[in-house]
């Protein structure tokens, strides 16, 4: 609470106490706090004194967005599950036309649906915006389920094509196997033709000598003969 004191001389009071002058000073910084308004604010708690910046420093609000100690007016933000955020009025600008606060705006700002601050009469405007936005976001929703659509399409035709080449390589490559089966199969009769060949022809070389010997030996015999 702010102290209100009286000071007589060299004598002042505050909440129903009495001190010297000189002996009212700030807890912290042992400053000696003035009875003016216009330069402190004295603070009464338990039961400690203290001067306006140093109350402040230990025991305001922080800002969410510059981490210092809120001194002036707060901008206080309660979100959804009920812990609430503190802001100086000139850290924070308006979600639509970028101008930041002042703090005699209070009364003038809002807060949209996204948690963001938005001025009073930019709020018309700001609709229009997150229809747009909605709008572009749907757009490029529908855009991107088609172009995955056309990606499965393509996926599914070159997986189509795929399998057709497979299939003639397949085609191919039983073709050539049995090319290649046939080919062996004729010089395997090839060979077995010419093997029959060379046997045939031994057999009749073969009668060839066996007759020769045998008219040979006749001859040999018949020429016994006459000479006796």
């Amino acid at each position: 609470a702010v102290v209100s004191t009286q000071s007589t001389g060299s004598i002042t009071k505050a909440l129903g106490r009495t001190y010297h002058s000189r002996c009212f000073k700030c807890t912290v910084c042992n400053e000696q706090l003035s009875t003016s308004f216009k330069l402190y604010q004295m603070l009464w708690e338990h039961p400690q004194v203290y001067c306006h910046p140093c109350y402040y420093a230990k025991h305001g609000k922080k800002c969410e967005i510059c981490k210092n100690v809120i001194s002036g007016k707060v901008l206080k933000h309660e979100q959804k599950d009920g812990n609430e955020k503190h802001y100086h009025y000139g850290c924070l600008s308006c979600r639509y036309c970028s101008k930041s606060f002042d703090e005699d705006q209070s009364e003038h700002i809002r807060v949209n649906k996204d948690g963001k601050f938005i001025h009073l009469e930019c709020k018309e405007p700001e609709k229009a915006y997150l229809a747009a936005e909605r709008s572009e976001r749907i757009r490029l929703e529908k855009q991107r389920v088609l172009a995955e659509r056309e990606e499965r399409s393509a996926r599914r035709e070159r997986e189509r094509l795929q399998r057709q080449r497979d299939r003639e390589r397949r085609k191919i490559e039983k073709e050539e196997r049995e090319e290649r089966k046939r080919e062996r199969l004729k010089r395997k009769e090839e060979r077995r033709i010419a093997r029959e060949e060379r046997e045939r022809r031994m057999q009749e070389e073969k009668k060839k000598r066996s007759a020769d010997e045998e008219r040979a030996s006749s001859e040999h015999f018949d020429s016994a003969s006459t000479t006796n």
